[in-house]
């Protein structure tokens, strides 16, 4: 800048009072950063505006010249000069999170007057601060939204910097909404932020870390950093897209299925004090103001409600807070196999579970599953659900998710999926609703499935054995039974022969014991163990070839690949907890343990198909 600029101000910058104004042209020289004499006015005005406010509300803990000219006014210009210098560049509208008293944002909507500056702050005294800053200095390309922001929160933008904020990996995952793809998140560190960033390439997959830019602040020894991520171009939270076209469905009566809108007990998100009214104010009362200029298009602003829900999502919640309502009526029974096999619904719980279910789920190909008579209606409509057009009888569903069931907020992790289900119903339950829906306590967002017909288990005249191996599993216990279901799946075993003494396999505790796989497990029904093998006879199998697990038996397990040297399709069958087997034709074989007088049902499936899968290798 040199000492004629010095020279050529010195007459404005001497007049002012030195408590509350310091030289910053001095230090903006010290680091050889060029500012015109109104952007350094601005900044002088500003931080006559800061010393004076710092009073009252505490805005900064600097108060020394020095630290204050270096660590606030050069340390938020220096790094944008750094920026282009390494071929990068702040995009507009640029976000600056946790803003505190304006640094970095304010002395760069200044420096950078073509850059609108969204300023994210969450405490209202400092928000209040930075409107007024925005206002007397005659910032038109800032933005001052008071906001703790969320992960349901979306505050477009195309870049966004953070000083002194959060950890890198949690300020990321918290704009995942924000950040527009391809866009650039610059952090303002010290030294010392090796494993923020090794965290963040490992668990923060929507996002690279592009660039790394070591400085030293100048006129100190500081070390200071600048981190680059950037926001991939991948498939990314669609929910934002769609809010447009849920909110006209709705102001035009379109309610999700199943909603009485006059019910007392299924309230809208308009009638229903669950709801924050976030998305009918004014831009004043959702606690931001802005001036754009009318050539300049307008980027979204969509927080989420107090529950953390996203705008997107908002008006497809429907809210249940009575245990009169019909529909929790019917949900609260589905503990029972006999009213799941009435209603055809059964509830997915597990916080691995359900996002699974909704990443992975398609629309049959073909009906696999179904009873003889069971005719697919021709006019269901599936379009609302995902699919595929392509599919093998392993990748069929024994139904789909009818709604999503919910007890207070949405897990960020769902809502990208959500979006993929633009008509799922979501259902909001009072606290003590929910705990009695879910059953193994999870504490987080239940399926409401839709067996779709395949609640009634084919019988075993339909089993078409050739080329098939089966597994016969009588065990009562639904942990048992989803855990053995979900081992004979991981060694390729994709049909079940159930007995009478079978749980029914679509009981809730089966699904979340199988970690769903149940729900893509072929079932049959056959009569009680003891009757079995004339059942499988019947279908042209012969007794003999079956595999029998006994402990009683004096042939060992490793003796199992040469008999099935010359079985094409095996049929397994294991016994009873606690009463094994009855006395039934097969072959049977025992595993070797010492110390037991068995292993149970689990253990012992694993290593029988073990032992199967070394003989197919």
């Amino acid at each position: 800048m040199g000492g004629a600029f010095l020279q050529e101000n010195a007459g404005w910058i001497l007049k002012m009072d030195p408590i509350e104004h310091l030289n910053i042209a001095e230090y903006l020289q010290e680091a050889s950063l060029k500012v015109s004499a109104d952007k350094l006015k601005k900044l002088q005005l500003f931080h006559g505006m800061l010393r004076k406010e710092n009073e009252r509300i505490n805005v900064t803990r600097l108060y020394g010249a020095d630290a204050m000219g270096r660590k606030h006014y050069v340390d938020s210009l220096l790094p944008e000069k750094l920026l282009r210098d390494a071929g990068l560049d702040l995009s507009s509208p640029c976000m600056d999170l946790g803003s505190g008293g304006g640094f970095p944002g304010i002395p760069l909507a200044i420096l950078r007057p073509e850059i609108v500056f969204r300023l994210v702050e969450g405490r209202r005294k400092r928000t209040e601060f930075l409107s007024d800053v925005a206002e007397h200095l005659g910032l038109t390309n800032v933005e001052v939204i008071s906001r703790k922001l969320n992960s349901a929160d979306r505050i477009e933008c195309n870049s966004a910097i953070s000083r002194a904020f959060m950890s890198i990996p949690e300020t990321l995952d918290l704009c995942n909404l924000s950040v527009n793809p391809g866009g650039l998140f610059i952090f303002w560190k010290g030294p010392d932020c090796d494993d923020e960033i090794r965290h963040a390439e490992a668990y923060c997959s929507a996002w690279r870390h592009l660039k790394t830019i070591d400085y030293r602040l100048p006129g100190t020894a500081d070390k200071r950093r600048l981190v680059v991520f950037q926001r991939l171009e991948e498939e990314r939270f669609q929910a934002v897209r769609t809010m447009q076209k849920h909110k006209e469905e709705y102001q035009t009566g379109a309610l999700s299925e199943g909603g009485d809108p006059d019910s007392p007990y299924l309230a809208s998100p308009q009638n229903s004090d669950q709801h924050s009214d976030l998305n009918s104010g004014s831009e004043q009362e959702l606690g931001f103001s802005r001036d754009h200029r009318r050539d300049e298009p307008v980027h979204e602003i969509a927080l989420s409600d107090r529950h953390g829900v996203p705008s997107s999502l908002q008006s497809r919640i429907r809210t249940i807070e009575s245990d009169a309502n019909p529909k929790f009526k019917d949900w609260a029974r589905l503990d029972q196999s006999k009213w799941i096999k009435k209603t055809g619904q059964t509830l997915v719980s597990g916080r691995k579970i359900v996002p699974e279910i909704l990443n992975d789920w398609r629309a049959p190909t073909q009906i696999t599953q179904q009873s003889p008579e069971h005719k697919p209606d021709e006019n269901q409509d599936i379009s609302r659900h995902p699919s595929n057009s392509e599919g093998t009888e392993a990748d069929q569903w024994n139904g789909y998710p009818e709604a999503l069931l919910i007890y207070d907020s949405i897990p960020p992790e769902l809502f990208s999926l959500l979006s993929r289900w633009p008509e799922l119903p979501v259902f909001r339950l009072k606290t003590e609703l929910f705990r009695r829906l879910d059953l193994s306590g999870t504490k987080y967002p239940l399926i409401l499935w839709n067996l779709d017909g395949h609640e009634k288990i084919r019988s075993v005249s339909a089993l078409q054995p050739a080329g098939k191996s089966m597994l016969v599993l009588p065990l009562s216990l639904p942990d048992n039974l989803g855990a053995a279901v979900r081992t004979a799946r991981g060694f390729g075993i994709n049909a079940v022969l159930l007995t009478s003494e079978s749980v029914f396999p679509f009981h809730p505790g089966v699904i979340r014991s199988s970690s769903g796989t149940c729900l893509k497990m072929a079932f049959f029904q056959g009569p009680a163990l003891d009757q079995i093998q004339e059942a499988l006879k019947e279908n042209g199998l012969d007794p003999e070839t079956s595999v029998l697990l006994d402990h009683r038996s004096e042939k060992p397990l490793r003796e199992l690949i040469g008999f099935l040297e010359n079985v094409e399709s095996p049929v397994f069958i294991v016994g009873q907890e606690g009463k094994g087997l009855p006395d039934i034709p097969g072959t049977r074989f025992r595993i070797p343990i010492s110390g037991l007088e068995s292993l149970n049902a689990v253990a012992s499936v694993t290593a029988l198909l073990y032992e199967w899968h070394r003989h197919l290798d």
